[in-house]
């Protein structure tokens, strides 16, 4: 959700088994102000994560199993530009962002689960490895530099310079 009260979600099909999409395609929404509800994009890949960037100028979308993050832009009306790959990453799930735009990407390297750091411009720094593939991670912590992250029987706590938003 922006500060203003906008609310961005995606819709993948994880869950519904064999059962087909009731709209035919997975995609990224946007509910404004007023309760209304906009088809922002159609998105191939299992969108899953969104973020927003420091300023809440570009929205981030995973897209799981196209294996790369999208960028947004989010127009002064809050509706988005077409998205454009910002980075690739192995099977992206969930991620967070620091206060340097930096994000922490939930995802896989080599095939094996890692935490994967990619720089405002969308270069990668470095991934942490983790025994598990992770599915989110989320700052906390009373100075938000403890990034905690998630997997199916795991949660990793990771000690960050840089505090997250």
């Amino acid at each position: 959700m922006r500060a203003d009260g906008t609310i961005y979600f995606t819709d993948p099909t994880y869950g519904l088994g064999s059962a087909p999409s009731e709209v035919g395609f997975t995609g990224l929404y946007r509910i404004d102000r007023s309760g209304v509800l906009h088809l922002e994009a159609k998105i191939d890949g299992q969108p899953n994560g969104v973020g927003f960037a420091p300023g809440e100028r570009t929205l981030f979308v995973a897209a799981t199993t196209a294996n790369r993050l999208l960028a947004y832009t989010v127009a002064s009306d809050e509706s988005l530009t077409s998205g454009k790959t910002f980075a690739n990453v192995d099977a992206p799930d969930g991620f967070a962002l620091d206060q340097a735009g930096n994000l922490y990407v939930a995802g896989l390297v080599g095939g094996h689960g890692a935490l994967v750091v990619i720089d405002a411009a969308g270069r990668t720094l470095g991934a942490v490895p983790l025994d598990q593939q992770p599915t989110h991670c989320a700052f906390g912590g009373s100075d938000r530099r403890t990034l905690f992250v998630t997997a199916r029987t795991a949660l990793d706590r990771i000690s960050v310079p840089i505090a997250g938003r």
